[in-house]
């Protein structure tokens, strides 16, 4: 039923991707992004098969690849495709260079079908050789993001490009460690390493990534939507009241804390129930602030249809 909704899913993005008359680099890396996610569906679905039939495949080595594309191909395909849009959109930097936005996707994918070809083919070398390649260019892309963030036209860091720094130095974090744990056996072999992986890949990097664009894109779907009730822009209010500025940075700051107390936690056991309790209440403050952006678009909703009405 699964493998169904996500097909499904697929599909319809599929067809509304290569339908559309919009052209550029962002939606090329939708469309790269959208057959990883395919790719890492099927995948998922015959790992499951093989856990449950016993089939006789390389359980390990699908897992591996399986988790490559769901993480590379799908998810950071799409946050990359989507940052060439909001980063000099919501961020006010220089966009990224052309060079590196008509590469970036598909050297990734050339990347990804290289890593899977251990389900055939087991040499070290090689694996090595395309895993630290893989590292390399996210390591590129995160560099290049807090370039463009440093070089600027505005200089204030409000809570959105904070989330944004976050999760490039996170994706920079986990670039050495993976490195070090390819390059060097102990490290790799202490479980402890994949659990901090972990950590950095989805609440260090998706996590920071996706609330920071929440921050951006509700209040200006807001501001869009009350703009078209047929008021005078005069009576559309900033962006910057859908959310305020103080809650957005105390949720950011419980959300670093939540990062750092479960990266801690992998050394300090002690410190998981308190670090699962702090990244809880940090993604129900961030829910409490999309409640609050609806209840002020609502408001803000009936005053213009009042006024409109009245006039």
């Amino acid at each position: 039923m699964l493998l169904l909704a996500i097909g499904a899913f697929v599909l319809a993005v599929a067809m509304a991707l290569w339908r559309t008359p919009a052209t550029g680099t962002t939606l090329w890396a939708m469309r790269m992004a959208i057959a990883g996610l395919a790719i890492a569906a099927l995948l998922g679905a015959l790992v499951a098969e093989t856990l449950a039939r016993g089939l006789p495949l390389p359980i390990a080595e699908l897992t591996n690849v399986h988790l490559a594309w769901g993480l590379g191909g799908w998810a950071m395909m799409l946050l990359v495709g989507v940052s060439y849009q909001v980063v000099p959109m919501f961020q006010l930097t220089r966009p990224y260079p052309l060079w590196f936005a008509r590469w970036f996707g598909p050297l990734l994918l050339l990347l990804l079908l290289a890593w899977s070809s251990r389900l055939l083919s087991g040499n070290p070398w090689w694996l090595m050789g395309v895993a630290l390649s893989l590292l390399l260019i996210l390591s590129v892309y995160a560099g290049m993001t807090l370039w463009l963030q440093y070089t600027r036209r505005r200089k204030i860091h409000d809570a959105t490009s904070m989330y944004f720094r976050l999760a490039m130095l996170s994706i920079l974090a986990f670039a050495v460690l993976a490195a070090l744990s390819i390059l060097h056996s102990d490290i790799g072999a202490d479980p402890r390493t994949a659990v901090w992986l972990g950590i950095l890949a989805f609440v260090g990097v998706f996590v920071s990534a996706i609330t920071g664009m929440i921050y951006k894109i509700v209040p200006f779907l807001n501001w869009l939507h009350l703009q078209r009730l047929g008021a005078p822009l005069t009576a559309v209010p900033n962006m910057k009241k859908m959310i305020p500025a103080d809650a957005m940075t105390g949720q950011l700051r419980l959300h670093i804390l939540s990062v750092a107390l479960l990266l801690a936690a992998v050394w300090q056991p002690g410190l998981t129930r308190l670090a699962g309790v702090i990244f809880a209440a940090s993604c129900a403050w961030l829910g409490w602030n999309l409640v609050g952006a609806v209840r002020r678009y609502q408001a803000f909703r009936d005053q213009i249809r009042a006024t409109v009405l009245h006039c």
